[in-house]
């Protein structure tokens, strides 16, 4: 008896292992292949609380150029938001992340999910109108479970630091790459207010570094990417200076789209013309702008984010201010037939001045 229950035991044992070694197969059309590698969950530093962050490994496996984003992605029949951004070159395989947030998140919840599907948006050598809508294949929740059970991220207080004119040095510690705590969530969603930093990153890693630096070029400070205490005297300020995008941004994205992969910015301008996904039934629509960010509608940029249901639309001639990360450049067809490239943003928030 003792020999079967053993056996028993042993089988159970492969069986949990099996599952968080197991990659499951998030999409397979089209000759193009998405199987997830893992999962973690990030402090969502926006909208509070956490967001999964799937770790996804994209294969192409066509003789053309593949840009893949997550339409949105539905958990135990709910409709939730996703995100992602993945360019894929023929026959090549990226490694990647697909971001997808529950409202109110927190590993207590994620735990409780039974089903996970995401709708993925596939558009081959960037031809516009061309693009394609597919469901994908569920992931189970245990396999999540297996994957963010062990982790011990904690919630943080996401209440914004108000600015001042503080002078005091000694306020402040040094933060630099690797630190963790309310000291750094505090100084990225500061980064964040002046559109220096994007929803991405938990802890102080590259991006914030980044970011940091960037500011300190700005603001006329020693270039380090520490957050040194003169860093933050400068900027809690109230009159701290903003990432605004300008013409050299432009001129540096066009020149090096990958250099400035995610970096983050705030951009003001004109909408020129709005490209809306008019189906019906679903509650959310995805909605592009290319906005001129210089006067007579030149610096033309793409903008892409989610309308939600409610939300007021916007429309050509509107003035906006958005904040977003840049993901390399996006090609379409103008008027006259002729093929037009230009910065492509995603974005996190965007208001009509």
């Amino acid at each position: 008896m003792k020999r079967v229950l053993l056996f028993v035991f042993i089988l159970m044992l492969l069986g949990v292992v099996a599952l968080a070694d197991s990659k499951p197969i998030l999409f397979d059309n089209e000759d193009v292949r998405i199987v997830a590698e893992g999962a973690e969950l990030s402090k969502d530093y926006v909208h509070g609380g956490e967001y999964l962050n799937l770790k996804v490994i994209v294969e192409n496996n066509t003789d053309k150029q593949v840009r893949v984003s997550a339409e949105n992605c539905v958990i135990d029949d709910w409709d939730v938001d996703s995100y992602c951004h993945i360019e894929v070159q023929p026959h090549k395989k990226k490694k990647d992340e697909i971001a997808v947030y529950y409202q109110n998140s927190d590993i207590t919840s994620f735990k409780k999910v039974k089903t996970l599907g995401l709708i993925f948006n596939l558009l081959f050598n960037s031809e516009y109108g061309t693009s394609k809508t597919y469901k994908g294949k569920n992931i189970k929740g245990k396999w999540i479970n297996s994957k963010i059970g062990g982790s011990n991220s904690k919630s943080t207080n996401n209440k914004k630091k108000k600015t001042s004119k503080n002078t005091d040095n000694s306020a402040y510690k040094d933060l630099k790459y690797g630190d963790e705590g309310i000291e750094v969530a505090s100084l990225q969603i500061r980064l964040m207010e002046l559109g220096y930093l994007g929803p991405t990153e938990n802890g102080y890693g590259d991006k914030t570094v980044e970011a940091v630096t960037r500011f300190q070029k700005i603001a006329g400070l020693d270039i380090t990417g520490i957050a040194d205490s003169e860093t933050q005297v400068a900027l809690f300020d109230e009159d701290a200076p903003s990432n605004s995008f300008i013409d050299d941004d432009y001129k540096s994205i066009m020149r090096d789209p990958q250099g400035t992969w995610r970096n983050a910015y705030i951009i003001k301008g004109k909408v020129h013309q709005v490209l809306e996904d008019s189906s019906f039934g679903t509650q959310n629509k995805n909605v592009k702008l290319l906005v001129a960010t210089a006067d007579g509608y030149e610096n033309l940029v793409l903008v892409e984010y989610t309308r939600q249901e409610g939300e007021s639309r916007v429309l050509e001639d509107d003035t906006v201010t958005f904040r977003g990360e840049a993901h390399g450049t996006y090609q379409y067809y103008n008027v006259f037939n002729q093929i037009r490239e230009v910065p492509y943003f995603t974005t996190f928030e965007v208001s009509i001045n």
